[in-house]
């Protein structure tokens, strides 16, 4: 008798050499291993489930968007994924005489040449987080930014730069507690 296999779960096979008798029993042994195969097959695909190979159900969220799922303010602007920001590079304010100035959100005011003080203003409503930069690039050391509150406590109405060559950067925490150093 020829022992034919298959190639990989080496069941046996029929032969045109081989009688009947041998290989007809040896062709049900393989009918019926294919079968239990097919069944353990089914059974095991019968226990997947999404919670099982870790997809999400139907509307679910994956872990890493779950912190899109809460908007959160760029630039002062919600942002949740859905939509594109612009972020402007603010304001640059040279200050080349003894002028005030004004500053936008994100502005940045540089004060040069300035043969007497400049009083520097903070944007009139800023947001939460919103941050300017004033940069004293003179000798002098008088002068001032606008400002009510500075980390919480009151000024006299402005913040001297009391600093020559110095660059200050504030961000605008809240109302109660005003500007901030950084």
């Amino acid at each position: 008798m020829i022992d034919n296999r298959t190639p990989n779960y080496s069941w046996p096979l029929i032969h045109p050499d081989n009688d009947q008798e041998d290989d007809v029993p040896r062709l049900l042994l393989t009918l019926l291993q294919i079968d239990a195969l097919i069944a353990s097959i089914q059974l095991d695909l019968a226990l997947i489930s999404p919670e099982a190979i870790g997809a999400l159900p139907v509307a679910g969220t994956a872990v890493a968007a779950e912190r899109l799922a809460t908007a959160r303010r760029i630039n002062g602007v919600l942002f949740n994924g859905t939509q594109d920001i612009t972020i402007s590079t603010g304001e640059f304010v040279a200050v080349p005489a003894p002028d005030d100035v004004t500053l936008a959100p994100l502005g940045f005011a540089q004060i040069t040449n300035a043969d007497a003080p400049v009083t520097v203003s903070l944007p009139a409503a800023p947001e939460a987080g919103q941050e300017v930069m004033v940069g004293n690039l003179t000798g002098r050391l008088d002068h001032r930014i606008a400002v009510d509150k500075i980390n919480g406590r009151a000024t006299d109405g402005h913040l001297t730069l009391n600093k020559a060559f110095v660059i200050v950067r504030l961000r605008f925490i809240s109302a109660d507690y005003g500007w901030s150093i950084l």
